[in-house]
């Protein structure tokens, strides 16, 4: 389900293999509004009232991660807080 709605979104995703989080690549989305993925998670947190962990902390910055151990009906809503906040960027 997310993996469909992030490519839907237009996000390079690796496919995850039996983990419960995922890995979108937003690195399209920095560098204007926001600079980092510490600032894109704070936006999004602040702005959008979504939680996602900035790849830094993971050593890949240019991604966020995902944790989709939640309902259905969460993950869409959560998907589309984050669709919403990545096009306010993106209009900036």
């Amino acid at each position: 389900l997310i993996y469909g709605l992030l490519v839907e979104m237009g996000l390079k995703v690796v496919k995850p293999k039996g983990a419960f989080y995922i890995f979108p690549d937003v690195s399209q989305f920095l560098g204007k509004k926001v600079k980092n993925t510490d600032e894109l998670s704070d936006f999004l947190l602040n702005k959008k009232k979504v939680l996602v962990i900035p790849g830094s902390g993971f050593g890949a910055e240019g991604f966020i991660r995902l944790s989709f151990a939640l309902s259905e009906s969460k993950i869409i809503e959560g998907i589309k807080r984050i669709k919403e906040g990545l096009q306010e960027i993106n209009q900036s």
